[in-house]
């Protein structure tokens, strides 16, 4: 039979890995929620194309 017993120093230390551990996640869980989603992405794609056009349309009107 093992002995799965721990003492207190590897206690404290694995009580640390593991907050770090949980602190990381929450760090990843607020990057990831900041992340622009599909329709955020398209739109500003669209609007991009669409400004872009115009300006283009508008300088070749006023050099025309």
């Amino acid at each position: 039979m093992t002995d799965d017993t721990f003492t207190l120093r590897q206690a404290d230390q694995a009580r640390s890995d593991f907050a770090e551990i949980l602190d990381e996640l929450e760090f990843l869980k607020a990057q990831i929620a900041r992340m622009p989603t599909r329709p955020e992405l398209w739109r500003a794609a669209l609007m991009g194309l669409l400004g872009g056009a115009c300006l283009v349309q508008t300088l070749a009107f006023l050099f025309r």
